[in-house]
């Protein structure tokens, strides 16, 4: 499995992120940590494991979509 690190802006929405191939799990790692000492308060900076980043985007779709795309998706 491929790792991501996502860093998720709460206020906006905004998403950024890195993919590290599988096997590169302790490179992912370092770099949350460094990047957690760079963001704000209110970023959620975190490591997710998946075959791609399509398969993220499923199983974690908050970070992917704002709040009112969500909630058409629940309305369905």
């Amino acid at each position: 499995m491929k790792s991501f690190v996502l860093v998720y802006e709460r206020p906006t929405g905004k998403l950024s992120y890195e993919e590290f191939a599988p096997g590169h799990r302790p490179e992912a790692f370092a770099r949350r940590a460094k990047l957690q000492r760079s963001v704000g308060p209110d970023a959620e900076v975190v490591v997710l494991h998946a075959e791609d980043l399509n398969d993220l985007r499923t199983t974690h779709r908050r970070y992917f979509e704002r709040a009112g795309e969500m909630l058409r998706h629940m309305a369905v």
